[in-house]
This record gives structure tokens, sequence and C-alpha cells, in this order.
């Protein structure tokens, strides 16, 4: 997933939380997402799509 960006939708609108993703992990109603330098986020939010020949994750957050 090198190159890949992760973005959280709320209300509508896409903005980008993390670049260059290389895992995600899922800890019940959170998603840790770790780049290639292994810097960690961890967000409450829910997968919606994940699109390699984009090279795009998108959460939601309700």
């Amino acid at each position: 997933m090198c190159n890949t960006k992760a973005y959280i939708e709320r209300n509508g609108e896409q903005e980008l939380i993390q670049d260059e993703v290389d895992r995600l992990e899922f800890e019940g109603d959170k998603i840790r997402l770790t780049n290639i330098y292994g810097e960690e986020l961890v967000v409450q939010a829910r997968l919606q799509l994940i699109d390699n020949s984009e090279g795009r994750i998108v959460l939601i957050r309700e």
C-alpha cells in the first residue's frame, strides 16, 4: 500500500489524515494507521473504501 493516502469522511467531505500508509490494524471501533516512516495514528472510525488503483483509503466517522 505504499503511496496510499488515508482520508476521513465527515459530513460528506473528505480530509487527508495520513500519507504513505503501509498498515491498517483494527482495534474494536478504532483503526490504527501506520505509515512507511513508522508514524502511527489511531482514529475512531470505520472503513468505507480501499482503492488500490488510486492509492486511497477512506474511513468514515459518524
